[in-house]
């Protein structure tokens, strides 16, 4: 059975390893952009999103042990010469280990978030995914999302 409650300070240690994994596959697919992380570098990200107001921790568990979190919080855009100023909650990182993908945690983290979204005043959910990492752009529109932004890039050689 897969429960899905807001994250605890003493959850923090538990997560390091899930975040590591994930961010494995990132290091592995962009090297020159993504750098190596420790646990005490995690382990701060995750307890600076506890303290703030404007974010929220979202743990999953199966039998106890928690196989996958979720962060949200809300992001600021600028007003400038061509766009509004607008604000949302973007999903800044939904990350399930590997050994548990693929049995519905994703999607009850997904709806812890969406769910969250009143308690931050927003109603918009936005989020980057990367192109290398297929089954997590499959998955989010699966959920409902839809692209509305492509960042493309030109290297030149030399």
């Amino acid at each position: 059975m897969i429960t899905v409650r807001p994250a605890k300070e003493s959850d923090i240690i538990a997560l390091a390893p899930i975040q590591l994994e994930v961010h494995a596959v990132h290091t592995s697919a962009f090297p020159w952009r993504y750098k190596e992380l420790t646990s005490e570098t995690l382990n701060g990200y995750v307890q600076f999103h506890l303290s703030n107001p404007e974010s929220r921790v979202f743990v999953a568990q199966v039998d106890k042990s928690i196989v996958g979190y979720a962060v949200i919080a809300t992001k600021k855009y600028s007003e400038n010469d061509f766009l509004k100023p607008y604000e949302c909650a973007n999903l800044d990182q939904l990350a399930v280990l590997s050994s548990a993908q693929r049995k519905g945690i994703g999607a009850a983290l997904l709806a812890a978030c969406k769910d969250a979204l009143p308690t931050l005043n927003q109603k918009r959910l936005e989020l980057d995914v990367w192109n290398f990492s297929g089954n997590a752009a499959d998955f989010f529109i699966s959920q409902g999302f839809s692209a509305f932004n492509t960042k493309m890039s030109l290297v030149l050689d030399g």
